[in-house]
């Protein structure tokens, strides 16, 4: 991109020109007329999107960070994010699953890292489990606190409050049975003042605590009934449904200015009255979780991963059912089942696809209803097995529909990467605005990516939103081979092993936090760490000094090719809008030629003159950082 130019004096003429003609031909040479940019891991930042610029490295070792690395702690195998002190800056939980504390294995902890105008920082950093002073429970061996973590203010106080699951509570003498521990925020940050336990024998709650059910393994919150409090959704992927083994459920428990309550609790499955599909063994309704408001109408939806779901006689091919809120809470009218046979959705299910495993939602084309990204991350593509893939349905005003859905994967038409055995594209998933442009942004885990002959070292597409959805132009890969990202790509580290987004600089941008759950940290195997990676807008552009005139264009349309009658940009005339068009705007504004071949259509920007500043919005609209000139 051009920065600020102004007319210079006739005596430096010569050399004020040469650097622009410079300037363009570099655009020629990299973008080529009329053509996108190539993606790389380190974008352009003028045009906005994740940058290695201030990238972290964080884990237990990192300066002034709780606790220590230790073997097979897992940090960074499950993230959230959430305002938990009220600055207006996002904090990180991360989730250390098989954190040791006291004396038992594997009991699980959560580090919380707070965020500031820098970005995160280990100052207040917390610690927690159920060994922290106040905190409900007792660790135990293998209860694995901090499996799947979500935030959402459930009390309606101004502070993001943090649920945790515990995945493998037991309950009495209920082995597996699962549970959630729920911490409250306050301008201090997380505080065990008020923190609750919750699980299938809490009083009046729906359901019973059976083995296995791992109540807490998938978690979700989102104010279901437009009270003002967030609702939290328990995914419960083990419940047994009448005689049914692990059909799966979710428990839904709604907030209120007390915090989470057990009035208006529910339990949803399969055979619950008005959902579609059927209770089937195995299936594990309730493995993955996300929700948004898919219809628009101020109500969040719920998106339930059935990825184990048997369609057509195709096994575990998966499935995902959504249900609908209003103002009595979630509801089953209207509500959605959805596979790749379903009518209009792209590709078609195969045995073992796991569609539903990971969920995301995102409004990618900025309208005014959430969008869902479905992971199905054993999807062969083009012969290759497991290469992995992830669906995209559009919410609209009777909610999620076929029209527009997409399919990506490494071997979509522009997409960084290819699509190889195992890669597992879309085992992760996580959606926001990297960019700032008001259209979110779709990260996606490639955990079986190997990097430079490092298996398994994993990697993260990102797939930006755009009026029209997500799109190819301007995505990247990231990985820590990256150019500028902290550490370096090993096998097994499993770069992307959680995702989550959020604004933990305060710039108005979400930025990115991957955790790489399998990262070696000194001599501690797969003790884990989380990489960050800042978000940027596009640069703005500065206003230069007028040098000369011109008449004002007609509208234009967001294409390189503009209509017949709509030729703003093309200032030759050769039906392409281009660094060519450029490069005859800045030798006028210079005085080195007298006139342009088509002078109506070279004041890009309708400030009655043509200069500069025209043909950098040219430039940037040829490179692709820019949808469209300006009408």
């Amino acid at each position: 991109m051009i920065g600020r130019i102004t007319k210079q004096p006739s005596s430096s003429k010569a050399r004020w020109l040469a650097a622009l003609l410079c300037a363009v031909a570099v655009s020629i040479a990299a973008f080529g007329s009329g053509s996108a940019p190539p993606a790389t891991a380190g974008p352009d930042v003028s045009g906005g999107g994740l940058t290695d610029a201030g990238n972290q490295l964080w884990h237990q070792d990192s300066t002034g960070i709780l606790d220590a690395a230790e073997e097979l702690d897992s940090f960074g195998q499950a993230l959230a994010s959430g305002d938990f002190n009220g600055d207006g800056v996002e904090d990180l939980a991360v989730g250390v699953l098989s954190e040791d504390v006291g004396g038992a294995e594997n009991a699980g902890a959560v580090n919380v890292i707070y965020g500031s105008g820098g970005g995160l920082t280990e100052i207040d950093n917390q610690f927690w489990h159920q060994d922290s002073p106040g905190i409900l429970g007792t660790p135990e061996e293998t209860d694995l606190f901090g499996h799947a973590l979500a935030s959402g203010d459930f009390n309606g106080d101004g502070f993001d409050d943090l649920a945790v699951g515990v995945s493998n509570e037991s309950i009495g003498d209920t082995a597996g049975a699962g549970a959630v521990s729920v911490i409250y925020g306050s301008d201090d940050g997380l505080t065990e003042a008020g923190n609750q336990l919750w699980h299938q024998d809490s009083t009046g709650i729906v359901g019973a605590v059976e083995p296995v059910d791992r109540f807490g393994r998938a978690l979700t919150s989102a104010d279901f009934n437009g009270d003002g409090f967030d609702d939290l959704a328990v995914g419960v992927f083990g419940e047994d449904i009448g005689s049914i083994s692990a059909a799966g459920a979710v428990n839904v428990i709604y907030g209120s200015d007390g915090g989470l309550t057990q009035a208006g609790n529910q339990l949803w499955s399969q055979a619950s009255t008005g959902i579609l599909g059927a209770a089937e063994e195995g299936d594990r309704f309730g493995e993955a979780l996300t929700s948004g408001d898919f219809d628009g109408d101020g109500f969040a939806d719920l998106a339930v991963g059935v990825s184990l779901e048997d369609i057509d006689g195709n096994s575990a091919a998966g499935a995902v059912n959504v249900i609908y809120g209003s103002d009595g809470g979630l509801t089953a009218a209207g509500s959605q089942f959805w596979h790749q046979n379903s009518p209009g959705i792209a590709d078609t299910i195969e045995e073992g696809d796991l569609f539903g495993w990971e969920l995301a939602s995102g409004n990618f084309n900025g309208d005014e209803f959430a969008d869902l990204a479905v992971g199905a991350p054993r999807e062969d593509i083009d012969g290759v097995e497991d290469a992995g893939a992830v669906n995209v349905i559009y919410g609209s005003s009777a909610g999620l529909t076929d029209v527009g859905n997409q399919l990506w994967s490494q071997a979509s038409t522009g997409i960084l990467g290819a699509a190889e055995p195992v890669d597992l594209f879309g085992w992760r998933v996580a959606s926001g605005d990297f960019d700032g442009d008001g259209f979110a942004d779709l990260a996606v885990n490639v955990v079986g990516e190997d990097i430079d002959g490092a298996e398994n070292a994993g990697a993260v597409n990102v797939i930006y939103g755009s009026g029209g959805g997500l799109t190819e132009a301007g995505d990247q890969i990231w990985h820590q081979d990256s150019p500028g990202i902290l550490d370096a790509a090993e096998e097994g580290d499993q770069f992307g092993s959680a995702l989550t987004s959020g604004d933990f600089d305060g710039g108005g941008v979400a930025d990115l936090a991957v955790g790489v759950s399998g990262e070696d940290i000194g001599g501690a195997t797969n003790a884990g760490a989380v990489n960050v990676l800042y978000g940027s807008a596009p640069a703005p552009t500065a206003t230069p000094t007028p040098t000369a005139t011109s008449t004002a264009p007609a509208p234009v349309s967001p294409t390189n090719t503009p209509p017949p009658d709509k030729e703003l940009g093309d200032v030759n005339s050769d039906g392409q809008v281009n660094a060519i068009d450029a490069a005859l705007i800045l030798q006028f504004s210079a005085g080195l030629i007298g006139s342009v071949p088509n002078p109506a259509s070279a004041d890009v920007n309708s400030d009655g003159e043509m200069n500069a500043v025209d043909a950098a919005l040219i430039l940037q609209f040829s490179a692709g950082l820019i949808g469209s000139l300006p009408p």
